[in-house]
């Protein structure tokens, strides 16, 4: 980066020009890439804030040596517990949901195929194919309903 930096009481101005750059604010842009000025600037910069960096390697420190008690830590397995079976429900609902996309997909596309054969002994062949298809698929969803029945 190679913006000069005013180093001030504020962190806050100090933020704002490090991370909007002099072109953002209104300044000329510089030819000159190795500036000696802006490079002590940043470096006053670092300085100014050392402080700041040494009081969160600190907080980091404190914070590492705490651990959760027996309930929250159950909590907190029940929670993550919770989270990963909703994710992996989406997920499943998803793929189901491209799955029967893909088998439309192709069902179409067999349609379109029987529609566009020139042949009609071939077409009424495909025709009954598809029919035995969807006959099959019938029985099996009211198999499954009446199993669902029979379960409850």
């Amino acid at each position: 980066m190679a913006c000069s930096i005013t180093c001030k009481n504020n962190f806050l101005d100090i933020f704002i020009l490090v991370v909007f750059p002099k072109v953002l604010r209104g300044a000329k842009k510089t030819t000159n890439f190795y500036d000696l000025n802006s490079t002590l600037n940043i470096f006053q910069f670092f300085v100014s804030t050392y402080l700041y960096f040494q009081f969160c390697i600190f907080f980091v420190d404190h914070v590492s040596r705490y651990s959760l008690s027996r309930e929250a830590l159950e909590k907190h397995k029940k929670r993550r517990q919770k989270r990963d079976d909703e994710t992996n429900r989406l997920k499943h609902v998803e793929r189901q949901e491209e799955l029967a996309k893909k088998k439309e997909e192709e069902r179409k596309e067999e349609h379109q195929r029987m529609e566009d054969e020139q042949d009609p002994e071939k077409q009424k062949r495909m025709y009954e194919k598809i029919k035995q298809k969807e006959k099959k698929r019938e029985t099996r969803k009211t198999m499954k309903m009446k199993q669902m029945k029979i379960r409850t």
